[in-house]
């Protein structure tokens, strides 16, 4: 289960405004690429629960799970879709974009409960969400 950090209305899926394209992309992708990226994910909140129980500590942002370096990992795919969908000058802000919403649809049907935030765009070092326990629930 996912909320935002601010309001008690549950996010049952990725938004009005995403929807679409984010659907369109899941087509782009090779077939089980995309359950082995929501596999990956899985496995790396795991961990984060495994390390840091479910404490303060447990939190990510979104931008820091596949790095900088996609090659050879398995959000490689999403990279090569957009590539091929849009060249190589977009593919990199598609790719974010897309895995962005990915954790985003992960975190919504994961069976903890989670809040997250979006650090504003000018403000923000790093582009991405941060998803940390929901102590209230």
């Amino acid at each position: 289960m996912l909320k935002y950090y601010d309001d008690d209305k549950e996010l049952l899926d990725v938004g009005l405004k995403r929807v679409q394209e984010f659907n369109y992309w899941r087509q782009l992708l090779n077939t089980g690429a995309e359950s082995q990226i929501r596999d990956a994910i899985n496995v790396f909140v795991g961990e984060k629960l495994a390390r840091y129980g479910w404490t303060n500590e447990c939190w990510f942002c979104s931008s820091y799970i596949p790095g900088n370096d996609w090659d050879n990992t398995p959000y490689e795919p999403i990279y090569n879709a957009m590539s091929a969908r849009y060249g190589t000058e977009l593919a990199w802000n598609q790719s974010r974009l897309f895995f962005g919403l990915l954790v985003k649809d992960v975190m919504i049907r994961r069976p903890e409960h989670w809040r997250c935030y979006k650090v504003p765009d000018e403000v923000e070092a790093e582009k991405g969400t941060n998803y940390f326990p929901d102590f209230t629930s």
